[in-house]
């Protein structure tokens, strides 16, 4: 399901489904409590118009994808879908509308004419899909472009959409701040993130000094929210994580010298022959120590820990840290776990595949920066070439 909000002194939601395929069926109330639930943050929190609600069914295909690595560059994100034969209705929506609107040059050069705002103007949306365990998995995001490709006999036209999260390098809104070592951390993210439109609150309980002093005074420039976060996050050694639909900043204790200690949600568990948890596969190294697979849909979310279980008895894990051995029992074989990080992921949604591919890391530091430049130095100076 992807949902699209309009905003016309309330916001008028419009749904596209694929009827056709069964994991994609949803009740009349189902798509009017998805549609509530994925609402999008703006400010002075207009209605949401349901009697206005507009359902079309077209052939589609979706996926979201969400990168957490390298820190420093910031959090990425990316959506794209295809859709198939939309109906004219569904084409102009996404129709430019506050430029094409003005019928001279005075009017398109008179800034009370119709301003192209970012809180109005743009196409807030959300990607809904059935996750395994039968419940339903949502990203929310903003869609920036919408071309449309007829096919050579111009008898069938495609509309392609891409996308971005709010707080990601689509907006170039930027906001800046000082910091100083007379007050504590806390009490300074505090102050910013109330202050941000729309605000954003704090969760500390993961780290282990949630009283700790900035290691240094700086004044940071305006710049894009997850770029400043990331700023201040190297300097002070810690990670953060947004939870976007909670509009929640999560910083994690001991920062990037070890993993979250205490979780506020079950990991995922994963395995190969079904032993335990999802199935998994696809299963492949990157970056040395990141380890790659598919599986069936789950709430995956950046910098969570996942378990994963060498049900296969494969020799791939034999330079990972092993987690250690549960009691032994007599009715059920024990196999080997490894805890992984989520440092990236991409959901992908479509008539011929629902899945999730999934690229996590063994190790917690190496999980928050690419160690592939530095690795590679080391063993040509082992090796007498440097």
């Amino acid at each position: 399901m992807l949902i699209f909000y309009t905003f016309n002194r309330s916001l008028f939601p419009i749904v596209v489904i694929d009827a056709m395929s069964s994991d994609d069926r949803f009740s009349t109330k189902e798509i009017q409590k998805e549609v509530m639930k994925n609402v999008p943050t703006i400010k002075g929190n207009p209605s949401v118009s349901i009697s206005s609600l507009k359902v079309f069914s077209c052939e589609y295909s979706a996926q979201f994808e969400h990168i957490g690595i390298p820190l420093g560059s910031a959090l990425k994100s990316k959506f794209s879908a295809s859709i198939k034969s939309p109906s004219a209705e569904l084409i102009l929506f996404f129709a430019p509308t506050f430029n094409n609107s003005a019928n001279s040059i005075s009017q398109m050069s008179d800034p009370n004419f119709k301003i192209p705002n970012i809180k109005t103007n743009i196409t807030y949306a959300a990607m809904v899909v059935k996750g395994a365990d039968e419940n339903t998995i949502s990203r929310k995001f903003i869609v920036y472009a919408a071309p449309l490709y007829p096919d050579t006999y111009g008898t069938l036209i495609t509309m392609v959409l891409h996308g971005a999260m709010v707080d990601d390098i689509l907006i170039k809104g930027a906001v800046a701040v000082q910091i100083d070592k007379k007050s504590s951390f806390k009490s300074q993210m505090d102050k910013f993130l109330n202050k941000l439109n729309p605000s954003m609150t704090a969760d500390y309980s993961f780290m282990s000094h949630p009283t700790m002093i900035p290691a240094t005074e700086k004044i940071f420039p305006p710049m894009k929210l997850n770029n400043l976060l990331s700023e201040l996050c190297l300097q002070n050694r810690l990670v953060y994580t947004i939870d976007y639909s909670k509009n929640i900043v999560k910083f994690y204790n001991e920062g990037q010298s070890s993993a979250p200690k205490q979780l506020d949600y079950k990991p995922a568990k994963f395995s190969f022959l079904g032993s335990v948890g999802y199935m998994a596969w696809g299963l492949g190294v990157e970056n040395y120590a990141n380890i790659k697979f598919k599986s069936a849909i789950f709430d995956c979310k950046l910098f969570n820990k996942v378990i994963i279980y060498n049900d296969i008895q494969s020799k791939f894990f034999g330079g990972l840290v092993k987690n250690p051995a549960p009691p032994s029992t007599v009715l059920k074989k024990v196999y080997d776990s490894y805890d992984a990080w989520i440092i990236r992921y991409l959901i992908k949604w479509s008539r011929q595949e629902s899945i999730c591919e999934v690229t996590s890391s063994n190790n917690w530091v190496m999980s928050q920066f690419r160690v592939d430049g530095l690795m590679e130095t080391a063993i040509y100076e082992a090796s007498g070439l440097l």
